[in-house]
């Protein structure tokens, strides 16, 4: 697979950007590591009871650079549970960070945090699926990962 990102210290805060142009729906990497039972605040909530872990810390290692992802309430892509990729919601340009929005694939996270991503529709604290407004959950819905669907099924969040 060609490498389309690299990770870059900017900052306070390491993150993914993109190393060529990257259009709408093109799989950027695959998301994979070793899969764990308790969250940590790097993993990512891959079903119900179970998270993914990077191989390594290391920013050099292109199967670990999903680690490095930032949260943005308007996120310009998105990752694919089912096929364990990350995949581009929008064009993405050369030099752009590639965000995701956390709340798709968390339902508590076990990292809370203010979110300083500057968009209009940002959500302030981010703490997964489960504490957002009724109208995020609404809008969001249709975009989580299918365990995030069950769990707000199960505890009723939208019915």
């Amino acid at each position: 697979m060609i490498i389309k990102t690299t990770v870059k210290h900017l900052k306070e805060y390491f993150g993914v950007y993109s190393l060529r142009d990257i259009k709408k729906g093109e799989i950027i990497f695959s998301i994979e590591g070793k899969i764990v039972f308790v969250p940590s605040k790097y993993s990512i909530q891959v079903e119900i009871t179970s998270h993914i872990e990077p191989f390594s810390k290391d920013i050099q290692d292109n199967l670990s650079h999903w680690q490095f992802l930032n949260h943005s309430c308007s996120p310009n892509a998105f990752i694919n549970i089912e096929k364990s990729t990350l995949v581009a919601f929008k064009n993405i340009s050369v030099g752009e960070e590639v965000r995701f929005n956390y709340n798709a694939t968390e339902y508590e996270m076990s990292s809370p945090f203010q979110c300083k991503c500057g968009s209009e529709k940002c959500y302030g604290e981010i703490k997964g699926f489960k504490y957002l407004s009724e109208a995020d959950q609404k809008a969001l819905y249709p975009k989580v990962s299918p365990h995030i669907q069950l769990l707000s099924e199960k505890n009723k969040h939208l019915v």
